[in-house]
């Protein structure tokens, strides 16, 4: 049973995503959730959705943020498996925003390949590009889609990196925020702060300056919200080892 500062917690799954809003549809599901105190990262909730207990740990952009939540999740906790999740960006003009998708291995960008599990999800099946930078333009994606991924997103190797070295089961579901074709309002590799998060206060700053940039992004972060409740459908009803 958790405890006030979730130390001894149990669980089904370990989800690990790069910012709480991804976690949106799944804790609207939830029959039960307690937020975690104490951890040292952004946010960590333990969930019981449907049969599975959940431990959702989110804090911040990248394969390094990414591992270390990961770790600081499994030395408080015990786990089934651990799954990365979240938004992702297409490398395939056939994926569209909405998607979901299942890695049947993640590669980072200097070639490192892991092996992921298939989730009973009835999602897709791709390679995970796995780059500690978002994919803002239609010209990069393209590029990066030379990779032969079908997604690109940033924390997948790094939780990847973990579960392996706990020889845990590793899966990785994602759902597409934005299409291969599509440009991200903003470049928004430009405001990450010095420990490799983003900054809200960086970008509400930014749009102060740039107000014609305004519009655009709140249709994008609406897109975003949209996906992550597509993705908590998914994950209520998915199943793991």
């Amino acid at each position: 049973m958790a405890t006030a500062d979730g130390i001894g917690v149990e669980a089904d799954v370990l989800a690990i995503a790069a910012e709480e809003r991804e976690f949106a549809g799944l804790l609207a599901q939830a029959n039960e959730k307690r937020r975690l105190i104490g951890w040292p990262v952004e946010c960590a909730w333990w969930v019981m959705a449907g049969p599975v207990r959940w431990l959702l740990v989110a804090d911040g952009p990248g394969a390094a943020r990414a591992a270390g939540a990961t770790a600081a999740a499994l030395a408080r906790c015990s786990v089934r498996c651990v799954l990365s999740t979240g938004l992702c960006g297409a490398l395939d003009a056939h994926l569209a925003p909405g998607q979901l998708v299942h890695a049947v291995e993640v590669v980072d960008g200097r070639g490192r390949l892991w092996q992921s599990l298939l989730p009973d999800a009835g999602t897709q099946p791709v390679r995970v590009l796995s780059v500690d930078r978002v994919a803002v333009t239609a010209a990069e994606k393209r590029s990066l889609a030379a990779s032969g991924a079908g997604v690109v997103e940033m924390e997948a190797a790094g939780v990847a990196v973990e579960a392996a070295r706990r020889g845990l089961p590793f899966y990785c579901l994602r759902v597409v925020s934005d299409g291969m074709e599509e440009e991200l309002p903003m470049d928004f590799n430009l405001f990450r702060d010095s420990a490799g998060r983003f900054s809200r206060v960086r970008i509400a700053v930014a749009c102060a300056f740039r107000p014609w940039l305004v519009p655009a992004l709140l249709r994008f972060e609406q897109r975003c919200r949209w996906s992550a409740g597509i993705l908590g459908d998914c994950l209520v009803h998915a199943r793991f080892a």
